[in-house]
């Protein structure tokens, strides 16, 4: 059965029924707010505007509920990804006086792959800032349910300038296409302090790109990002399947 709104439908197996789904995941959503509102700027829909809405209602019927089922794990390793990076700044503040060194694993072929899932849900549902709606690439829907790998090049890299430091986290999330073209080829997702790209160029555009500053990187698949204070320390380890460049970002915390 194929659902025509669902961007997955060239398996050919759809559900009967469309799914409510959140472009930026709910998991995601109720941490930057658990009161169920989200100040949204910057989507087609509301004209240069600002807005307090529910999140109950940032959702798009671009995905049937049986595909949207099946990627629930990556919405979940994105929701405790990004609430550990939101405690580092009051886990830091309460380790003033005892220092702690604390380590957290997390999966980077789910986070990516979930980067991934949001440039789909965004494109389908027409809520870049172009606010056309564009059916993802069937190539790139078959990386995001793990049938293919990403290609050498694709996928997640970190955007951050060492040496750089931040006083506060700020318990927000921004999505940003990368239009080269007139075609859709990445995305820019900021979650509190981190700025994570998700490219989908080829190799040799991919340099282009880094080489240009259109695309602010730093490490390509970073196996770790450490928050430090300069006292104490909370490591966030990214496990991959094919590593990229190794690196540890460090990001310097003034509490």
């Amino acid at each position: 059965m194929k659902q025509p709104k669902c961007y997955a439908n060239h398996y050919d197996n759809c559900s009967a029924t469309m799914s409510n789904e959140h472009c930026l995941s709910r998991a995601v959503l109720e941490i930057i707010d658990p009161t169920g509102m989200v100040r949204v700027v910057g989507a087609p829909w509301l004209n240069g505007k600002e807005e307090t809405i529910s999140t109950a209602n940032l959702t798009a019927k671009v995905l049937c509920s049986k595909h949207n089922s099946e990627l629930s794990v990556l919405d979940a390793e994105a929701g405790r990804f990004f609430k550990a990076v939101c405690e580092t700044e009051k886990i830091l503040l309460s380790a003033r006086k005892n220092p702690q060194h604390a380590e957290y694993k997390f999966d980077g072929n789910l986070l990516e792959r979930w980067c991934l899932k949001v440039l789909c849900g965004y494109a389908a549902s027409g809520n870049f800032q172009t606010g056309i709606a564009t059916r993802p690439q069937p190539s790139w829907v078959d990386v995001v349910f793990g049938k293919w790998p990403f290609i050498d090049g694709h996928g997640l890299y970190y955007s951050w300038d060492e040496g750089d430091t931040v006083q506060t986290v700020v318990n927000h999330a921004g999505v940003f296409s990368l239009i080269r073209n007139g075609i859709v080829c990445g995305v820019r997702i900021a979650l509190a302090v981190n700025s994570f790209t998700l490219l989908m160029e080829k190799p040799d555009q991919t340099t282009r790109l880094k080489k240009h500053s259109l695309v602010p990187v730093n490490g390509y698949r970073p196996i770790e990002i450490c928050y430090t204070d300069g006292i104490s320390e909370r490591r966030l380890r990214l496990r991959w399947t094919v590593p990229g460049d190794q690196k540890i970002v460090t990001v310097g915390f003034r509490v």
